[in-house]
């Protein structure tokens, strides 16, 4: 009993939590939308099973278009509801007419453009394919961001593109660096410049192939290329959702329209964008009505053409489609209102209604009004004033160019910008970690910790030498060592020793004392014969994956180092350093020398030994037989180790089979026991009908 208490406070203070995590209005958003499809696609209930503030507003939406019915014609194409929520466009239609009476239809220019988002594309029409930089870091307020810059050449002046991904969008800009400090382009300065809140920094570059199909990818994901419009007939004096849906059939007048709109296709076995629509098993219809627009494809869900089910009022098969649509066209063949929220659906947010006059003649024109919920932008191309159309090629444009810019207007709309925007940061997040871990693979950095990976001798002895350079981990007794066997060989000219590590690493060291001007001029000049030696012989030892013996790494700061100008003498031998498991390549170099001082200050003559060398020769070789040994017993180990690891996982292997092998044999088993109690059963069955024959 306590252990269920428990369990239930902590599963209430976890939805506590979550209540606290999560907005009211994305709540009741999301909750509307994850629940039942045909639930959210019925039509209203009826007036006596709803609730009073439904059935009010229901009535009196439904008392005012039976009382406009009742006045004489002609009747407005769209009417606003009571309540409001929807505006309206395109309210004038009258036409003057010439002398023989024939209406006179303006001539309108529009432009075809489709409004989409034109930071979508930035990337691949000003960076993709042309040298520029990719960063990423992780904000604490903005989360996840993704800078791109680039350098452009306007006009013989220098400027600076930038564009920065963040959760609410993408940001872009562009900077005029003719006179601009160096440190003014660092992507810290230029992101707090265009976002005040940004406060991270550290920004991290992108480093891996194809990253940037992967960046334009991301970018590009908005733009949609496939559209699902639904048309809906409408008689005169039809007032419900019921009724509009009830139409067995269209009219000749609409069938006109349709060819005006695309092609009647029959979807067994189509190809093309389906939008939805059954082309296998007939579960939709058999045809319908489908177009290509400007490198889009376009499925109409007309509601005449997809399945009639007989007994249900309210046609969920054709609103499964159509209430799922974002816009749709109401045609109508006469005057006739009609009121938007007469169809309930979450998704519908925009009306185009097209009404027909004198169809079926040579003089067949289309009025057009747009209605629209409130949030929705307005959008393009613009009604002319009167909006009517003669039926061509023109009005089919405007009116395809419309649907598309309309749907994508309403992706402005609050419930839908709610959540394109927690799909934005989903993708954001995605991209960031996707990013960063091919980055660090490619770079072979492992985890967070910066530490690489770097294959090949000459690659690898050179981050052993970083590593021995930075390390102060050594042993006292060896660091003595080494600093009697060089003191007692090196003249009073030590003020001149250099930091060798600087030439063979690229790096200097903080703990080396700094060395003399005249030193580091005589040791770059390349007019000295020993500094090219050197240098020959450096570039030799790292081309040949092998060590330098005349380096000596990993040196405490009191240690004296010999001077770059001496040449190594042939007695150097290499040792392995102690610094840690990791650095088994790096060399610990010594020097130890028994043959003749190249030095030409040297105390001792070519011919002289001597003795304390000689003697801290024999403990330094010793020392180096012993880390020998140690060495070959860690490899040894490793080894062991590694095999260890491969037997145990060939055990488990051959356990997981074991068992399995038992699971099929237990199973056999039960097989065979109930298989023999039923033959059991059947002889008993049988002897006993053998003995009543015999009797």
């Amino acid at each position: 009993m306590e252990t269920s208490k428990d369990n239930s406070e902590s599963s209430e203070d976890q939805t506590e939590n979550d209540d606290k995590r999560n907005p009211n209005d994305l709540f009741e958003l999301l909750e509307k939308l994850t629940t039942s499809r045909l639930d959210d696609q019925r039509c209203a209930l009826p007036l006596l099973l709803q609730s009073p503030g439904a059935q009010q507003k229901m009535k009196k939406e439904n008392d005012f278009l039976e009382e406009m019915l009742k006045k004489s014609g002609p009747y407005p194409l769209i009417v606003l509801p009571p309540g409001g929520g929807y505006w309206i466009d395109g309210v004038h239609h009258n036409c003057p007419l010439d002398s023989q009476g024939n209406p006179i239809i303006p001539k309108h220019e529009f432009s075809t453009k489709i409004e989409r988002d034109e930071t979508a594309q930035l990337y691949r029409k000003f960076f993709y394919g042309k040298e520029h930089f990719n960063f990423i870091a992780l904000d604490d307020t903005w989360g996840p961001l993704v800078m791109s810059l680039k350098v452009d050449v306007v006009s013989s002046q220098e400027q600076l593109r930038v564009l920065i991904r963040t959760k609410d969008g993408l940001l872009h800009d562009v900077f005029h660096i003719g006179h601009t400090p160096t440190n003014f382009l660092s992507p810290i300065q230029i992101s707090k410049i265009m976002c005040e809140d940004i406060t991270t920094e550290k920004f991290t570059p992108i480093i891996f192939p194809r990253a940037s199909e992967m960046l334009m990818a991301y970018d590009e994901h908005v733009l949609v290329n496939t559209f699902k419009f639904g048309i809906i007939y409408q008689k005169f004096g039809q007032t419900t959702e019921e009724e509009l849906f009830g139409n067995r059939k269209h009219s000749p007048a609409m069938e006109e329209f349709l060819d005006v709109l695309g092609n009647r296709i029959k979807l067994k076995d189509f190809k093309g964008f389906r939008g939805g629509l059954d082309a296998h098993y007939g579960q939709t219809g058999e045809d319908s009505v489908y177009t290509q627009f400007k490198n889009c494809e376009i499925m109409f869900h007309v509601s005449t053409l997809l399945p009639f089910t007989e007994g249900d009022s309210q046609q969920l098969q054709r609103k499964r489609h159509i209430g799922n649509d974002i816009v749709a066209i109401v045609f109508q063949d006469t005057n006739t209102p009609f009121l938007p929220s007469m169809i309930a659906s979450h998704f519908l947010h925009s009306y185009i209604v097209v009404q027909a006059v004198d169809p079926l003649t040579p003089n067949v024109r289309y009025k057009v009004s747009v209605t629209a919920r409130e949030g929705v932008p307005v959008f393009g191309p613009s009604l002319p004033n009167p909006a009517v159309f003669a039926k061509n090629e023109e009005f089919r444009e405007f009116l395809l160019t419309k649907l598309i810019n309309a749907e994508i207007a309403c992706y402005k709309a609050e419930k839908f910008s709610k959540l394109e925007k927690r799909t934005r940061i989903s993708l954001l997040q995605s991209l960031y970690d996707e990013v960063r871990l091919k980055t660090q693979d490619f770079c072979g950095i492992i985890g967070d910790s910066g530490k690489t990976e770097i294959n090949g001798n000459s690659n690898r002895f050179l981050d052993s030498v970083r590593k021995a350079i930075t390390s102060r981990v050594r042993s006292h007794s060896v660091e003595t060592n080494l600093a009697n066997s060089v003191m007692n060989k090196r003249s009073s000219s030590s003020t001149s020793n250099s930091s060798l590590s600087s030439i063979v690493a690229g790096e200097v060291s903080q703990n080396v004392s700094k060395v003399p001007k005249e030193t580091l001029l005589k040791i770059s000049s390349p007019n000295s014969a020993r500094s090219r030696e050197f240098r020959n012989r450096s570039l030799d030892s790292l081309n040949s994956g092998g060590t330098p013996h005349w380096v000596r790494t990993n040196s405490s700061p009191g240690t004296p180092i010999s001077s770059p100008d001496t040449p190594p003498p042939p007695h150097f031998k290499p040792r392995p350093s102690e610094s840690d498991s990791s650095s088994v390549n790096s060399l610990e170099l010594e020097q130890v020398q028994n043959g003749t001082d190249l030095n030409t200050d040297s105390t001792y003559s070519s011919g002289e030994t001597n003795p304390s060398a000689c003697t801290q020769c024999a403990e330094n070789e010793t020392v180096v037989r012993q880390l020998e040994v140690l060495k070959q017993e860690l490899n040894k180990l490793k080894s062991d180790k590694l095999d260890l690891l491969k037997h145990n996982l060939a055990c488990q292997r051959e356990i997981k089979k074991l068992k399995e092998k038992e699971v099929k044999l237990t199973t056999d088993l039960s097989l065979a026991k109930r298989e023999m109690t039923y033959l059991h059963v059947q002889l008993a069955e049988v002897s006993a009908g053998d003995r009543y024959t015999t009797i």
